[in-house]
């Protein structure tokens, strides 16, 4: 995959709702950040490192640039070559809204990395162009029901034979969930042009008893998502 002369870019800014404490808590810290995006880990300092989980082959890391609670966090990643890739996010607090500004990219391991990277590149572009919705919905879905709480995560993913379309006709969902557990789950599917599917399932479980959970059924979970091949045919 070649390297762009010119790095790809975007910026949201959108209002949700919750107390100035509870949006920040949102947007800067390790926590927050997993109950609403993705598997998070980070080091809450200037000069510490935070690191993205996206699914089980692929990881994007940093350092924090900047934390000025509770009004800007930002953070830069190597990018291809060693060039830097900032990414920022704002919070003001008088509005609560959150302004969030970077690159698309990360580092990526398996075989299948150059169209997983192409899949985070189209989601930040969709993103954009529909105004921040895709991510405004799951964050405000956090701040309604779950600010503040303690986060597991449940991630299962499989490559499955099959075109999108035939995997499942609409596999990007977000359902809200109070059985078994309190939380929610969030599902994507992407053709990855080759006659397969790459499918993800993303859950964000708010219980004591999530962690035990997640450890007995994610087996299921990703037993589910292979066959979606078949169930599609």
């Amino acid at each position: 995959m070649t390297t762009p002369d010119v790095p790809l870019r975007l910026e949201l800014a959108f209002e949700i709702p919750g107390t100035p404490r509870q949006v920040w808590d949102a947007i800067a810290t390790a926590n927050g950040i997993s109950s609403w995006f993705l598997p998070t880990e980070l080091e809450e300092r200037v000069g510490g490192t935070i690191v993205t989980h996206m699914g089980e082959e692929a990881s994007s890391s940093g350092t924090v640039t900047d934390l000025d609670a509770p009004r800007h966090f930002a953070y830069v990643e190597p990018g291809p070559g060693g060039a830097g890739r900032p990414c920022r996010r704002r919070g003001h607090p008088a509005h609560h809204r959150v302004r969030r500004r970077g690159a698309i990219g990360g580092h990526l391991r398996g075989p299948r990395r150059e169209q997983r990277l192409r899949h985070w590149c189209r989601l930040g572009g969709r993103a954009l162009h529909r105004h921040g919705e895709e991510l405004d919905a799951v964050l405000r879905l956090y701040l309604t029901h779950f600010p503040g709480q303690r986060v597991t995560s449940l991630s299962a993913e499989a490559v499955v034979p099959g075109a999108r379309e035939t995997v499942w006709s609409d596999l990007e969902l977000l359902l809200r969930l109070s059985d078994p557990l309190p939380g929610f789950l969030q599902f994507a599917a992407m053709d990855l042009g080759d006659g397969s599917t790459w499918a993800q399932l993303e859950g964000y479980l708010f219980s004591e008893d999530a962690p035990r959970y997640v450890e007995r059924e994610r087996p299921a979970w990703k037993a589910w998502i292979e066959s979606l091949a078949v169930s599609g045919r």
